[in-house]
């Protein structure tokens, strides 16, 4: 048990560490869904034409 909620705390540190980056480089939420959305299209016909 004590494994599972030390990760627990670590993936919530993890995301906000990751938030506090992206307010301090100013880059929303949104812009971060765009750009993942827009590599996932990429892999995606990558290999549809591979």
């Amino acid at each position: 048990m004590k494994n599972k909620h030390n990760g627990f705390i670590q993936t919530i540190i993890i995301i906000a560490v990751a938030l506090l980056l992206m307010r301090y480089y100013g880059v929303s939420v949104e812009d971060a869904l765009n750009w993942i959305k827009s590599i996932a299209y990429s892999v995606w016909d990558f290999l549809k034409n591979f």
